[in-house]
């Protein structure tokens, strides 16, 4: 998998979240060809600011959502694997509320290069607790982040298995929450592999974002009792 990185951020306000990832991200511009910030109807003078601001910056895409729960997260997830599958490339989904270290994108695409047997590759969920070099150690997983499989909040995709039998877009039923139980099952369901690459050194602020958002604490219940009726 050879083609260029597309690289999506959905974000809704929290500009003091987004912009210190997007300025890492353009600090390591020579890995990724697209940037594509997805707005969910951010409302927030500074952020909106930020963002006409972001128009302007050479290789960055605005694209403008309703807010979550009206449109989906995943439609956003849809857009950026449909671009990288264009041109069989490999598509990076991040969380606006995560720090990267120098490297990143490079060590957590380099496995799906290097070995197409890799359909999709993570981080490793004790990030929030280390600090170390990236290691380049990849480990196979089969499923979600509980089993130390792929989360939902950092990850990269070879987009030119999107036309394999058994995918599909991502289930944009789903508005907020279980996006990533979708992913990986379609992933194994088609016979793809995971792996995480560990040590990469990533900060997430978990659920930064949702504990100001009472209404997505509900969506998030709404969407895991359906996804789990999708896959029964």
């Amino acid at each position: 998998m050879t083609g260029p990185v597309t690289i999506a951020i959905p974000f809704t306000d929290r500009v003091d979240l987004t912009a210190p990832l997007v300025a890492s991200l353009l600090d390591q511009r020579d890995d990724w060809h697209r940037l594509m910030l997805i707005d969910h109807g951010s409302t927030d003078s500074d952020t909106c600011d930020w963002v006409t601001r972001m128009h302007l910056v050479d290789g960055v895409e605005m694209v403008a959502l309703d807010r979550i729960p009206t449109a989906s997260l995943y439609s956003g997830w849809n857009l950026a694997i449909s671009h990288a599958a264009d041109d069989d490339g490999i598509a990076v989904i991040l969380n606006n509320d995560i720090t990267i270290p120098d490297r990143f994108i490079a060590d957590l695409i380099n496995p799906i290069r290097d070995h197409p047997v890799w359909w999709a590759t993570h981080i490793d969920q004790q990030v929030d607790h280390t600090d170390s070099a990236p290691t380049g150690r990849i480990t196979q997983t089969r499923g979600l982040a509980r089993d130390g499989g792929l989360t939902g909040w950092a990850f990269a995709v070879a987009a030119g298995h999107w036309d394999q039998p058994g995918m599909r877009p991502i289930d944009e039923q789903l508005r907020f929450y279980s996006g990533d139980r979708d992913l990986v099952r379609l992933i194994r369901r088609a016979g793809g592999w995971q792996g995480r690459v560990d040590g990469l050194g990533v900060t997430h602020r978990s659920g930064a974002t949702r504990r100001a958002r009472p209404d997505l604490l509900a969506q998030q219940t709404a969407d895991m009792a359906l996804c789990r009726h999708i896959w029964r």
